[in-house]
């Protein structure tokens, strides 16, 4: 068994280290994969998947 922590929730706003303009973006889905948890964030009509937003 593998103990993954979540730091986040769907609707969760969060800023990405490496984004420039610094937007904010809402956290949409959480995908739980084998050794990892992907955030899919929505920032307007732009979408992105992101392993580790912390």
């Amino acid at each position: 068994m593998i103990t993954i922590e979540n730091n986040f929730s769907i609707e969760d706003i969060v800023y990405l280290k490496h984004d420039i303009e610094q937007l904010p973006r809402m956290i949409i889905e959480i995908r739980i994969k084998k050794y990892d948890i992907l955030y899919e964030v929505q920032s307007g009509i732009n979408i992105s998947v992101h392993h580790d937003l912390s």
